[in-house]
């Protein structure tokens, strides 16, 4: 159980740090960069209710 723990821990802090890096080395390529990621979440909740929605209506059709 501990080396679950541990093995989860690195792995939850390494792709933490390749992430911060990532997004420092994407922001000095790409000038565009701080203008998309503020339009993330709203893209990403957009994507999620159509997805909710699309399911919703499969369900409902699955009844009848």
């Amino acid at each position: 159980m501990l080396s679950f723990s541990v093995g989860l821990a690195l792995t939850l802090v390494a792709s933490g740090a390749i992430a911060a890096l990532s997004l420092k080395h994407v922001s000095t390529r790409w000038k565009g960069f701080g203008e998309f990621s503020q339009k993330a979440p709203w893209i990403s909740g957009v994507l999620i209710i159509a997805v909710g929605i699309y399911m919703m209506l499969h369900g409902l059709n699955g009844i009848r």
